[in-house]
């Protein structure tokens, strides 16, 4: 009686194999055929497994690469955003200056904007410019008695006593 089993007449490269009621013979050699293609095969599981390992761990470190990637951007996102907001402060308080006098606007630097403020201050009456200071200075400063004597409040004070 003939059985044909397509995978081991393969491995054996044989057309069919014969059986008797007792069952299927093979030589030492026809065992040894399929003995070494059953090696071949668990060696190509073995390093599809390998590779399907491989390729899933790569699909991890992507992921975990565009998640990185992902929150730098918005780590960006967010200081562009807060620079824009700190230069439109401060373009805003600079506004807020320049709109005093055109001496202010015209000045460049923060430095020469505060050389002007102090310039105008020192031409109001009664006052002097003494700079930066701190809690710490005792700045003495020599009353203008003229000035105040002229005020108009001061005035009525002394016409009325």
């Amino acid at each position: 009686m003939k059985k044909t089993f397509l995978n081991i007449n393969s491995v054996l490269n044989i057309e069919s194999m014969e059986s008797t009621g007792e069952g299927v013979f093979l030589n030492e050699e026809q065992l040894n055929s399929i003995e070494n293609r059953i090696l071949e095969i668990q060696q190509i599981v073995t390093e599809r497994d390998t590779a399907v390992t491989e390729r899933d761990s790569a699909i991890n470190q992507r992921d975990i690469a565009i998640t990185e990637r992902d929150a730098a951007i918005k780590d960006h996102t967010a200081a562009i955003t807060e620079r824009d907001a700190a230069v439109t402060s401060l373009n805003d308080s600079l506004n807020v200056f320049n709109a005093i006098d055109p001496s202010i606007k015209t000045a460049e630097t923060p430095e020469a904007k505060a050389l002007a403020i102090r310039t105008l201050l020192s031409k109001l009456p009664g006052t002097q410019t003494v700079g930066i200071q701190s809690q710490s200075d005792r700045v003495l400063v020599e009353a203008d008695w003229d000035t105040i004597n002229n005020l108009q409040h001061n005035k009525q004070v002394d016409h009325n006593s």
